[in-house]
């Protein structure tokens, strides 16, 4: 039994499609298109008959992990590498449209710039092994120095690596963006980025491909909700697929495993998949395997585990520390105190960053306990001003940060953490999600993850002296 789609933008015979040229293109390449990504190349290659322009501005893929989608990315990279641009001319004043000869920009960015570097770069399935093993004659030169990561084809065209964040593509023209994983964003930093980069180009398109996320993908969701409530409608410039279990499919049944994953029959096996189910919690299962989407706290931290954390008596006692971060747009920000028995408290979550210098020189001068905060983040230049009032400063380097976090999580699960009840705290903790660094992770700073970035910069600091290194050292 072949997996079908829970939603899916059917295909058009009335319009043409090169979603053909994409099929060979992944054949060129060296895979065997499986019956699905047939289905979206040639959906999401529809195009207008009289403009030749593409029909769907955006193609949306939903489905399990080790799907095909690396493979499908590639084949429609490597299409419109080798096809000639579309721009508007106006000749005479006609308003006249035509295809003229030019190179192509393709943009591909992932969850993290590194996760994206291995993607274009790793064999055996990464975007430049396989062009060097099967394509190497159209192959002009490559960059691979950090930050300037791309592939460029002997007509000019590339493919380039653009780095997430705010300044995502800041400056380039693109005819084809990816974002792949997009499940692991939690802001729109990335679309920010590269929309603009396609507003001048007639036929760009944006593809986006993801393994289903939890409640904090709130990207993925937005565009999750309105791919399943227009995947049928005709005017729709999105072609939607995804493919999913509902969410009372048992899990542990191989019948719900054909139904929702394409590859499976193809490049996977029920084999594998039972190894998964055995390894994986149950929820990142859900989440990855059958595309379900959960609530987060499986992967992070458990409602149950959190609440036994909570208690009504709980007060951190001298000696004291206190930790500041905030939003990473500045619109809110957070304190909190710990100590070194694992007791902690949110002391202030308050709108904007202003308040904070005196906020925290007062803390200071009451109880003359030392502030931690990320050196790097956004409230990271506190420092040299706290500093010059007096105060002592405890900065966290990166590697202090991912240390911390991970302690949090780990300590929450073994009870050695103890907090003051606070909705704010509770809120931050119930949305807390990761962010991948290498083979580390963080919290994602997002709008209301403060209370828990200072929590737990609070608590690791009153344990070490915020070098990762000497956790178990006092400051005192």
């Amino acid at each position: 039994m072949t997996a079908q789609p829970r939603f899916a933008t059917p295909r058009r015979v009335e319009r043409p499609s090169f979603g053909g040229r994409v099929l060979q293109a992944m054949r060129g390449l060296g895979y065997d298109p499986m019956p699905h990504q047939v289905h979206i190349a040639m959906v999401g290659g529809e195009y207008d008959p009289v403009t030749g322009l593409p029909f769907f501005e955006q193609i949306v893929a939903i489905e399990p992990r080790q799907s095909g989608k690396t493979s499908l990315n590639q084949g429609f990279a490597f299409e419109r590498s080798m096809r000639s641009g579309f721009r508007r001319s106006d000749p005479g004043g006609s308003g006249e449209l035509l295809w003229v000869p030019g190179p192509q920009r393709i943009a591909y960015t992932a969850q993290t710039g590194v996760k994206a570097r291995v993607q274009l770069l790793d064999p055996p399935d990464g975007w430049l092994p396989r062009f060097r093993d099967r394509v190497p004659f159209l192959l002009a030169r490559e960059v691979l120095s950090a930050g300037r990561e791309s592939i460029r084809f002997v007509n000019g065209s590339m493919i380039a690596i653009e780095y997430g964040g705010e300044g995502v593509a800041h400056g380039t023209t693109n005819h084809l963006t990816f974002r792949d994983e997009l499940w692991a964003d939690h802001d729109d930093l990335r679309d920010q980025g590269l929309a603009p980069t396609t507003s001048t180009v007639e036929d760009s398109q944006d593809i986006v491909t993801s393994s289903a996320g939890t409640m904090a993908s709130t990207p993925l969701l937005r565009i999750r909700d309105e791919g399943r409530a227009r995947f049928d409608d005709p005017s729709s410039t999105v072609a939607y697929f995804e493919y999913s279990a509902p969410d009372d499919a048992d899990p542990d049944d191989p019948a719900t495993w054909r139904a929702c994953m394409p590859a499976l029959g193809f490049t996977q096996t029920v084999r594998k998949i039972r190894g998964y189910r055995e390894r994986l919690t149950d929820g990142e299962f859900r989440r990855a395997y059958l595309a379900q989407w959960v609530d987060g706290d499986d992967d992070e931290i458990p409602a149950s585990l959190w609440r036994a954390a909570v208690s009504p008596g709980v007060v951190a006692v001298p000696p004291l520390v206190y930790a500041v971060d905030a939003s990473r747009d500045l619109s809110a920000a957070a304190v909190a105190v710990a100590d070194i028995g694992g007791r902690v408290e949110l002391g202030e979550h308050r709108s904007g960053v202003a308040w904070l210098d005196d906020y925290l020189i007062e803390l200071w001068g009451r109880h003359g306990s030392p502030i931690a905060l990320d050196a790097r983040g956004p409230v990271g230049g506190l420092g040299d001003r706290l500093e010059a009032a007096g105060v002592k400063v405890i900065r966290l380097d990166t590697r202090g940060v991912q240390f911390a976090c991970q302690w949090f999580r780990t300590a929450v699960y073994d009870g050695k953490v103890r907090a003051a009840p606070s909705p704010d705290l509770d809120d931050a903790v119930k949305d807390a999600a990761r962010r991948p660094m290498g083979d580390a992770w963080m919290w994602v700073r997002s709008g209301g993850s403060a209370p828990l970035l200072a929590a737990t910069f609070a608590l690791h600091a009153a344990r070490g002296d915020g070098d990762s290194r000497t956790m178990d050292q006092r400051v005192w």
